[in-house]
């Protein structure tokens, strides 16, 4: 698709990025653009903790919260920065 796409758009790589797969698909595909949330989990720290009742999305534990991990994102950025120096 990017080698398709020419310069008329540009194609954004995106699910499951970290610095890993920059390098990886940015040298083999020569893409430049990425999308990625560098996420971690990290403890809710609620004390009261009932594991059956599910109050948000099935699948997702109520019990952890999502933050972007800015080491994570620096490592991406020097990845990046490298492949398009």
């Amino acid at each position: 698709m990017i080698a398709q796409a020419g310069e008329r758009i540009e194609i954004l790589i995106g699910s499951g990025v970290n610095a890993g797969v920059i390098r990886r698909l940015g040298g083999l595909l020569h893409a430049v653009s990425f999308h990625m949330s560098g996420k971690q989990k990290i403890d809710s720290g609620m004390s009261y903790r009932r594991e059956n009742v599910n109050m948000g999305l099935p699948g997702l534990s109520e019990f952890d919260i999502l933050r972007t991990d800015p080491e994570e994102i620096r490592k991406a950025k020097e990845a990046l920065e490298q492949l398009c120096s």
